[in-house]
């Protein structure tokens, strides 16, 4: 099974997605020109806007407000942002009125025009909820909204209340007693709700709550969903139910089995007769599979265990696949076997327990430490019939705003 493996990680590696950006002419390599197009909901333009742009990761107020990088739409909406370095970008449009938007993208190294496309004006949102720290609330905290000039302290019950532009926010919520900061995604949608933080940074990758087929790192990394693959590439006949679709919409299930919310729920058939047999759902972390682009790995030397709830029945294997370390056809994979149970169970892969890669050359010795700087994607692998329940897999030690570094 390991050898099918490796090539399956390879195909995966650099198979194509639409990109998120695109090259064209503009200013030098290594610098973008950054273009768009401001709307109001009835879609006409909207001029004398005002445009910034930060990085995602940005700390408010950490650059003074004369200092940013700011333009102006002119009278047909669009507007024009020279000389913008690679990174992960979040754009701001604010009118006289306090109408407002934003938009998240991300600049390759290659890039010379980035075309973000249009962004549509409208009322701010009041958003609220409640922040508890170990299960207690998080009075006094700071909660900074990344990427903008905005923030919070919480009251005395962690309750906040803040106007925002629509859309999936990044915040960090620094707490008072131990100054350790955690960061969550929220959003409209969100409002109202209370947000869970600990003294351990963690990132859930996916809790299936949303049910689109995305991790939940995509409104920041534009994209990174989940997929199947199976020996059917090699003649094989093993599938996977209820669906390959990308995506894999189908298989999440929200009935009372589900663990919470939503639950990815899959049952691999096997083709027992077939002499490599083997099938897997993954998820890439972003959606390039472009392999000189570094939007395509993410350094997960922070991360201390990767957990996930789980049930079933038979075994997976986890798989976390990274960039080669030794030679571009050196493939680099790192497998843990996982047996599941008839109930649901918290499985904890600790990242000093994580085995030696697999690679195509034997005699290489590769651990945890030498590949996990560069990771694509986290796979479920099994070679006989499975069926997988699957929900909350988080990245412990990682906050969210470790993956928009370069």
């Amino acid at each position: 099974m390991k050898i099918i493996i490796f090539l399956l990680s390879f195909l995966f590696l650099y198979c194509s997605h639409s990109p998120l950006t695109g090259n064209g002419t503009g200013t030098d390599i290594g610098e973008a020109k950054i273009v768009g197009l401001a709307r109001y909901k009835d879609f006409k333009a909207a001029e004398n806007v005002q445009v910034t742009i930060r990085k995602q990761d940005y700390v408010p107020f950490s650059i003074p407000s004369k200092e940013q990088i700011r333009t102006q739409s002119v009278d047909n909406g669009t507007f024009t942002i020279k000389n913008i370095e690679q990174g992960y970008y979040l754009v701001e449009l604010v009118t006289k009125d306090s109408l407002s938007a934003f938009k998240r993208f991300y600049v390759s190294p290659l890039d010379t025009l980035v075309n973000i496309g249009d962004i549509i004006l409208d009322t701010m949102f009041t958003c609220k909820g409640k922040i508890l720290n170990n299960e207690k609330p998080a009075s006094g905290a700071n909660l900074l909204v990344m990427g903008m000039d905005k923030k919070v302290i919480l009251d005395n019950d962690g309750l906040f209340n803040l106007r925002l532009p629509t859309g999936d926010q990044l915040f960090r919520i620094i707490t008072t007693e131990q100054n350790i900061s955690n960061d969550v995604l929220f959003n409209s949608e969100k409002s109202g709700d209370t947000i869970h933080t600990s003294s351990v940074p963690m990132t859930v990758l996916d809790d299936f709550d949303d049910r689109d087929g995305f991790n939940n790192l995509s409104p920041l990394l534009g994209g990174g969903g989940w997929f199947s693959y199976s020996d059917q590439f090699g003649g094989g006949n093993s599938t996977i139910l209820p669906t390959t679709a990308p995506g894999l919409i189908d298989a999440i299930d929200t009935s009372d089995e589900a663990f919470h919310g939503g639950s990815l729920h899959c049952i691999f058939q096997i083709d027992t007769t077939f002499s490599a047999p083997y099938a897997l759902i993954g998820c890439d972390i972003s959606n390039s599979k472009d392999a000189n682009s570094s939007k395509s790995w993410f350094d997960f030397s922070k991360m201390t265990a990767l957990t996930f709830m789980a049930k079933g029945s038979g075994i997976v294997y986890v798989q976390i696949t990274c960039k080669p370390v030794i030679a571009p056809n050196e493939f680099t994979v790192y497998e843990v076997p996982v047996l599941l149970t008839p109930q649901w169970q918290k499985h904890t892969i600790l990242a000093s327990d994580i085995p030696n890669a697999l690679v195509s050359t034997p005699t290489n010795v590769l651990t945890w430490k030498m590949g996990n700087k560069a990771v694509s994607n986290i796979n479920f692998v099994t070679n006989k019939p499975t069926e997988l329940w699957l929900d909350d897999i988080t990245i412990e030690g990682m906050s969210v705003a470790d993956f928009l570094k370069e």
